[in-house]
C-alpha cells in the first residue's frame, strides 16, 4: 500500500488499520527529499540571421552553439516574419556556430534573414518534395518539382 509517498507491507491481518501503525504495517520504502535540479540540457530551438535563398541543396546557417541537432537529424528552418517560407532537410554538419542542412523540401521564395529552427519528422513514402508542388496531388511520381 502507498500512503503519502511511502510504501508499506501488511504484516498482520486486520481491518480498518492504516499505516503507519507498526503493529499491522512495515515500512518498505520511504519518500525522500526532492533532489537538486539538474543542469539544463541542449535544446532544439535556434535562430539565424544568415541570408539563405529558399531552394534545395546545401545551406549553411550561423546560429547558437550548444543546440541539440546531430548529423542525420531532420530539421526545418522557418522565416519568423512569414511562416510560409521554410526549408527542410537533413543536418550534414554542426560545429561551433555553423549548421549545414541538405535541403530537400521547400515552401515559399526569397532569401529571408530571420530563421527559426526546429526538429521535424521524416517525410512519408508518398511525400512530395515541395509544399509548392501542386501540379499533381494524386501522384508524387508524375508531379513536377
Amino acid at each position: 500500500m502507498t500512503l503519502s509517498g511511502s510504501s508499506y507491507v501488511c504484516v498482520l491481518d486486520h481491518t480498518n488499520h492504516t499505516p503507519p501503525n507498526a503493529t499491522y504495517w512495515q515500512l518498505l520504502a520511504s519518500v525522500g527529499a526532492t533532489g537538486a535540479t539538474g543542469a539544463t540540457g541542449a535544446g532544439y530551438g535556434g535562430t539565424s540571421t544568415s541570408s539563405a535563398g529558399i531552394a534545395t541543396g546545401s545551406k549553411t546557417f550561423i546560429t547558437q552553439t550548444g543546440l541539440a541537432y546531430q548529423v542525420g537529424a531532420r530539421m526545418r528552418a522557418t522565416s519568423a516574419s512569414n511562416t510560409s517560407n521554410w526549408m527542410e532537410g537533413v543536418v550534414t554538419s554542426y560545429s561551433g556556430t555553423a549548421i549545414v542542412i541538405n535541403v530537400d523540401k521547400i515552401s515559399g521564395s526569397g532569401a529571408p534573414t530571420d530563421w527559426n529552427f526546429n526538429v521535424v519528422g521524416q517525410p512519408g513514402a508518398g511525400d512530395l518534395s515541395s509544399a509548392n508542388n501542386l501540379s499533381d496531388l494524386a501522384s508524387a511520381q508524375t508531379a513536377r518539382g
